[in-house]
C-alpha cells in the first residue's frame, strides 16, 4: 500500500504492485539519465515525450524494484498503457511536490 506521505503510489501492472517513489536519489538518477534538471522535466507533463515517460518510471520504481532497466520500465508502461503511466506520473508529482500556498504545480513542482 502506497504512504502518500512519503510521496509514493502504486502501479500495478502484470498482477502485481509496483510502489513509485520520487526519492533525493530517483529524482537525481532521472536528472542524469534525461540531462535535465527535475523542473525541466516534469514542466511539460501535458506534452511528455516516451522517453521522459519511460525514464520517469524507472526512477521511481528504483528503490521498490532493485536492479530496475529501463527496459524492464518499458515492459511495465506496455502492461498498463501509456495513459495510465502518465496519469501515475501526475498523481506521483502532486503527492512529490504538494502545493504550499499555491507555489508549487505539476508545471512548477520545485
Amino acid at each position: 500500500m502506497a504512504n502518500k506521505h512519503r510521496g509514493e503510489v502504486v502501479l500495478e501492472a502484470d498482477g502485481r504492485a509496483y510502489t513509485m517513489r520520487l526519492s533525493a536519489n530517483a529524482l537525481c538518477e532521472l536528472e542524469g539519465v534525461l540531462q535535465r534538471s527535475a523542473p525541466e522535466v516534469f514542466s511539460g507533463l501535458e506534452s511528455v515525450d516516451f522517453r521522459s515517460v519511460r525514464a520517469i518510471v524507472w526512477a521511481a520504481l528504483t528503490e521498490s524494484v532493485p536492479g530496475i532497466t529501463l527496459v524492464g520500465a518499458g515492459t511495465i508502461i506496455d502492461d498498463v498503457g501509456i495513459k495510465v503511466a502518465v496519469l501515475k506520473i501526475a498523481q506521483l508529482v502532486a503527492v512529490t511536490f504538494p502545493k504550499d500556498a499555491g507555489e508549487a504545480s505539476p508545471e512548477n513542482p520545485l
